[in-house]
Protein backbone atom coordinates (compact mmCIF):
# COMPACT_ATOMS: atom_id res chain seq x y z
CA UNK A 1 0.00 0.00 0.00
CA UNK A 2 1.25 3.46 -0.72
CA UNK A 3 2.11 6.09 1.75
CA UNK A 4 -1.20 8.17 1.05
CA UNK A 5 -3.46 4.94 1.66
CA UNK A 6 -1.37 4.14 5.00
CA UNK A 7 -1.97 7.86 6.14
CA UNK A 8 -6.09 7.53 5.14
CA UNK A 9 -5.84 3.96 7.02
CA UNK A 10 -4.51 5.44 10.11
CA UNK A 11 -7.10 8.83 9.96
CA UNK A 12 -9.76 6.36 9.51
CA UNK A 13 -8.72 5.06 12.68
CA UNK A 14 -8.29 7.92 14.68
CA UNK A 15 -11.79 8.96 13.60
CA UNK A 16 -13.56 6.07 15.12
CA UNK A 17 -11.96 6.05 17.87
CA UNK A 18 -11.91 9.60 18.63
CA UNK A 19 -15.59 10.01 17.35
CA UNK A 20 -17.54 6.95 17.47
CA UNK A 21 -16.22 5.48 20.83
CA UNK A 22 -15.53 8.83 22.37
CA UNK A 23 -18.35 7.80 25.64
CA UNK A 24 -16.47 4.59 25.80
CA UNK A 25 -13.00 5.78 25.90
CA UNK A 26 -14.09 8.41 28.94
CA UNK A 27 -14.96 5.92 31.54
CA UNK A 28 -11.02 5.71 31.38
CA UNK A 29 -9.75 8.81 32.09
CA UNK A 30 -5.82 7.86 31.19
CA UNK A 31 -6.89 6.62 28.12
CA UNK A 32 -8.80 9.17 27.28
CA UNK A 33 -6.32 12.13 28.47
CA UNK A 34 -3.87 10.38 25.65
CA UNK A 35 -6.38 10.56 23.17
CA UNK A 36 -6.59 14.73 23.97
CA UNK A 37 -3.13 15.18 23.38
CA UNK A 38 -1.99 17.02 19.97
CA UNK A 39 -2.27 14.73 16.87
CA UNK A 40 0.52 15.19 14.11
CA UNK A 41 0.19 14.38 10.46
CA UNK A 42 1.56 11.05 10.12
CA UNK A 43 4.17 11.77 7.16
CA UNK A 44 6.54 9.48 5.97
CA UNK A 45 6.43 6.85 9.38
CA UNK A 46 4.28 6.29 12.22
CA UNK A 47 4.41 7.44 15.28
CA UNK A 48 4.52 6.14 18.95
CA UNK A 49 1.06 7.31 19.16
CA UNK A 50 -0.19 5.74 15.68
CA UNK A 51 1.14 2.36 17.18
CA UNK A 52 -0.62 2.88 20.69
CA UNK A 53 -3.96 3.82 19.00
CA UNK A 54 -3.86 0.58 16.30
CA UNK A 55 -3.04 -1.28 20.20
CA UNK A 56 -5.80 -0.05 21.88
CA UNK A 57 -8.19 -1.45 19.29
CA UNK A 58 -7.44 -4.92 20.56
CA UNK A 59 -9.58 -3.85 23.40
CA UNK A 60 -12.52 -2.53 21.46
CA UNK A 61 -15.39 -5.53 20.98
CA UNK A 62 -16.78 -4.15 17.90
CA UNK A 63 -13.64 -4.82 16.05
CA UNK A 64 -11.92 -8.41 15.08
CA UNK A 65 -8.39 -8.38 17.29
CA UNK A 66 -7.36 -10.34 14.31
CA UNK A 67 -8.28 -8.03 11.43
CA UNK A 68 -6.44 -5.00 14.11
CA UNK A 69 -3.05 -7.42 13.95
CA UNK A 70 -3.26 -7.96 10.19
CA UNK A 71 -3.06 -4.20 10.14
CA UNK A 72 0.14 -4.71 12.69
CA UNK A 73 1.57 -7.16 10.31
CA UNK A 74 1.15 -5.20 7.09
CA UNK A 75 2.58 -1.77 8.32
CA UNK A 76 5.78 -4.56 9.66
CA UNK A 77 5.62 -6.12 6.28
CA UNK A 78 6.21 -2.47 4.50
CA UNK A 79 8.65 -1.34 7.28
CA UNK A 80 6.63 1.39 8.38
CA UNK A 81 6.47 -0.59 11.60
CA UNK A 82 10.10 -1.39 13.27
CA UNK A 83 10.72 -3.69 16.49
CA UNK A 84 12.50 -0.76 18.20
CA UNK A 85 9.22 1.54 17.48
CA UNK A 86 7.25 -1.37 18.73
CA UNK A 87 9.02 -1.24 22.11
CA UNK A 88 9.49 2.83 22.62
CA UNK A 89 5.55 2.41 22.14
CA UNK A 90 5.31 -0.44 24.70
CA UNK A 91 7.34 1.43 26.97
CA UNK A 92 5.93 4.92 26.41
CA UNK A 93 2.60 3.46 27.19
CA UNK A 94 3.22 1.08 29.25
CA UNK A 95 1.00 2.30 32.74
CA UNK A 96 -1.79 2.03 29.95
CA UNK A 97 -1.45 -0.76 27.95
CA UNK A 98 -2.87 -3.41 30.05
CA UNK A 99 -1.45 -7.04 29.83
CA UNK A 100 -4.05 -9.06 27.71
CA UNK A 101 -2.97 -6.84 25.02
CA UNK A 102 0.14 -7.39 25.56
CA UNK A 103 -0.19 -11.22 25.81
CA UNK A 104 -2.29 -10.92 22.58
CA UNK A 105 0.49 -9.04 20.70
CA UNK A 106 3.36 -11.40 22.15
CA UNK A 107 1.72 -14.25 21.20
CA UNK A 108 1.02 -13.01 17.73
CA UNK A 109 4.56 -11.89 16.83
CA UNK A 110 6.22 -14.57 18.84
CA UNK A 111 4.12 -17.54 17.97
CA UNK A 112 2.14 -17.04 15.04
CA UNK A 113 4.31 -14.28 12.71
CA UNK A 114 7.78 -15.64 13.85
CA UNK A 115 10.52 -14.98 11.56
CA UNK A 116 13.27 -12.40 12.83
CA UNK A 117 10.37 -10.65 14.82
CA UNK A 118 10.21 -13.89 16.89
CA UNK A 119 13.93 -13.54 17.63
CA UNK A 120 13.85 -9.84 18.63
CA UNK A 121 10.88 -9.40 20.60
CA UNK A 122 10.44 -12.93 22.90
CA UNK A 123 13.42 -11.63 24.85
CA UNK A 124 12.21 -8.58 25.12
CA UNK A 125 8.42 -9.88 26.42
CA UNK A 126 9.88 -12.44 28.74
CA UNK A 127 12.26 -9.80 30.39
CA UNK A 128 9.48 -6.75 30.93
CA UNK A 129 6.28 -8.60 31.30
CA UNK A 130 6.50 -11.08 33.82
CA UNK A 131 3.15 -11.66 34.19
CA UNK A 132 2.59 -13.07 30.55
CA UNK A 133 5.69 -15.28 30.24
CA UNK A 134 3.03 -18.41 31.40
CA UNK A 135 0.21 -17.59 28.24
CA UNK A 136 3.23 -16.75 26.00
CA UNK A 137 5.34 -20.37 26.83
CA UNK A 138 2.35 -22.44 27.01
CA UNK A 139 1.50 -20.74 23.40
CA UNK A 140 5.02 -21.44 22.20
CA UNK A 141 4.97 -25.10 23.67
CA UNK A 142 1.21 -25.65 21.66
CA UNK A 143 2.83 -24.61 18.78
CA UNK A 144 5.24 -27.12 18.99
CA UNK A 145 3.16 -29.97 17.81
CA UNK A 146 2.28 -28.05 14.23
CA UNK A 147 4.78 -29.14 11.78
CA UNK A 148 5.22 -25.54 10.33
CA UNK A 149 5.90 -23.97 13.33
CA UNK A 150 7.89 -26.83 15.24
CA UNK A 151 11.59 -25.79 14.31
CA UNK A 152 11.25 -22.05 14.24
CA UNK A 153 9.29 -22.50 17.47
CA UNK A 154 11.93 -24.35 19.20
CA UNK A 155 14.93 -21.82 18.04
CA UNK A 156 12.94 -19.07 19.88
CA UNK A 157 12.88 -21.79 23.21
CA UNK A 158 16.40 -22.26 23.08
CA UNK A 159 16.97 -18.26 22.46
CA UNK A 160 14.93 -17.73 25.77
CA UNK A 161 17.65 -20.42 27.41
CA UNK A 162 20.25 -18.53 26.42
CA UNK A 163 18.38 -15.20 27.94
CA UNK A 164 17.48 -17.23 31.11
CA UNK A 165 18.69 -20.91 31.94
CA UNK A 166 14.98 -21.01 33.99
CA UNK A 167 13.15 -20.66 30.77
CA UNK A 168 14.36 -23.59 29.50
CA UNK A 169 13.87 -26.22 33.09
CA UNK A 170 10.19 -24.36 33.20
CA UNK A 171 9.40 -25.06 29.56
CA UNK A 172 10.80 -28.76 29.97
CA UNK A 173 8.73 -29.25 33.05
CA UNK A 174 5.59 -27.31 31.24
CA UNK A 175 5.97 -30.14 28.13
CA UNK A 176 6.58 -33.10 30.44
CA UNK A 177 3.11 -32.43 32.15
CA UNK A 178 1.56 -31.84 28.46
CA UNK A 179 2.97 -35.38 27.80
CA UNK A 180 1.75 -36.70 30.78
CA UNK A 181 -1.57 -35.57 29.95
CA UNK A 182 -1.77 -36.73 26.73
CA UNK A 183 -0.55 -40.04 27.76
CA UNK A 184 -3.11 -40.47 30.95
CA UNK A 185 -5.87 -39.34 28.52
CA UNK A 186 -5.24 -41.74 25.83
CA UNK A 187 -5.21 -44.43 28.11
CA UNK A 188 -8.31 -43.33 29.76
CA UNK A 189 -9.91 -43.22 26.20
Amino acid sequence: RSELQLVEDINIIRMVICEVLQPVLQVNQPIYMCFQLQLQEVGGSLSEFDVFLLLTLLKVSVFESQSILDIVDKLMDEGALSSSLLCATLEKYREIIDSETISQLAVHLVVHRGGSWSFKMVPYFFREYSEIRPQLMNSLLVSLTEPNCAKRVGLVILKLAQESPQVLETSCTALEESLYEAHHYLSVD
